[in-house]
Order: structure tokens, then C-alpha cells, then sequence
């Protein structure tokens, strides 16, 4: 009985490993969002490009705004990475990203996607210090998304960051082919 066991797992992990996702009409990069989806006070310091990662063996892209304000570095980073099924990608997000995730949840934050199969927000005080740094990842199937930005007093703040995340929701359903009901954002 053991044995069966021990070759039906074997069978299972092979299957899994030698899944594939469909192929798509579409690369990560088209999949990045733009200026227009962020707040005011905003401007693209790297525009978007092919990142390279060891553990994405398909495609991945990044881009990454700057805040106009007078904090030096206060950033927000938008990564898409691609893998080859959407098993290796759930195994990445749970063993990769979400243990990365530093901080808590805040209370405030309510939204929750209906269209990733997974997804986290968490902020932190780097070091102790204002402002809070967050960052929310999803897994969509073969894709993981991250999202992260430092809350900036007339820049970003909980509210902006969930106006992103509901755009790049809105993003991914478009592309993927997948139902999405946009509720309003709270004021």
C-alpha cells in the first residue's frame, strides 16, 4: 500500500511538472501598469523593461515611479513575473513571496481580489520610521503580480494603494479572460 501511495505522488509531481500554461497573446510587460493608473504627484523614473530573474523561467517585467515630493528615494515598484504552469507559480508565491511580506495587514485595508487566486497586503515602518512602506502581491494563475510603494502625505496613502491594486485587478481579468465587478473605491 505504501508503495502505491509513493508512485501515485511520483505520478502526480511528474504530471504537475510537466504542465504548461496556455500560451498568451501577451508578454508581462503589457501587463505593467501605467502612469494614468497612479495617483497624482507621480512620474515613471524606469520605464518599463525585461527583468531578469532566476526563479521566473518565462518572462518577467518591472517598472518603477518616483514620488515628487522631497523624500529622497520614496518609490513604487511594479513587478509581473511569468512561470511555466500555474503550479510552479503557486509554490514560488507560497515559499518565495510570502514570507518576504514584511508587517501586518492594517485595519483599514478591506479590499480583497476576486479575480487572483491568492493575494497579500501587508506595511511595515522601515526601521521604525514614517512612512510605512507596503506592498501587496497576487498569484493569477502562471503570473505573480507585486505591488509595493512607501505611503507619502499627498501622494499615496491606503486609499490610493487600493485604486492600484483594483487597476491592476481590472489589468490582469482583462488580459486573462476572467469576469471582474469593480466596486467603488472607498473616498
Amino acid at each position: 500500500m505504501a508503495t502505491m501511495l509513493m508512485v501515485g505522488g511520483l505520478l502526480l509531481s511528474a504530471c504537475t511538472y510537466l504542465e504548461t500554461a496556455p500560451k498568451r497573446p501577451f508578454t508581462t510587460m503589457e501587463l505593467l501598469i501605467s502612469l494614468s493608473e497612479m495617483p497624482p504627484g507621480w512620474t515613471v523614473s524606469d520605464p518599463p523593461k525585461e527583468l531578469r530573474d532566476d526563479i521566473s523561467t518565462e518572462d518577467a517585467s518591472i517598472t518603477i515611479f518616483q514620488a515628487d515630493t522631497d523624500f529622497p528615494r520614496r518609490g513604487a515598484t511594479h513587478r509581473v513575473y511569468q512561470y511555466r504552469n500555474r503550479s510552479s507559480a503557486k509554490a514560488v508565491y507560497e515559499e518565495f513571496v510570502l514570507p518576504t511580506q514584511l508587517g501586518n495587514t492594517p485595519a483599514e485595508w478591506a479590499y480583497q481580489s476576486t479575480v487572483s487566486d491568492q493575494s497579500y497586503f501587508a506595511c511595515y515602518d522601515y526601521e521604525g520610521r514614517e512612512p510605512l512602506h507596503c506592498q501587496w502581491s497576487a498569484r493569477y494563475e502562471e503570473y505573480i503580480v507585486a505591488f509595493s510603494s512607501w505611503l507619502i502625505p499627498g501622494r499615496m496613502s491606503l486609499q490610493d494603494m487600493e485604486r492600484v491594486v483594483r487597476a491592476i485587478d481590472a489589468r490582469m481579468a482583462q488580459y486573462l479572460d476572467k469576469p471582474y465587478e469593480d466596486v467603488s473605491v472607498r473616498p
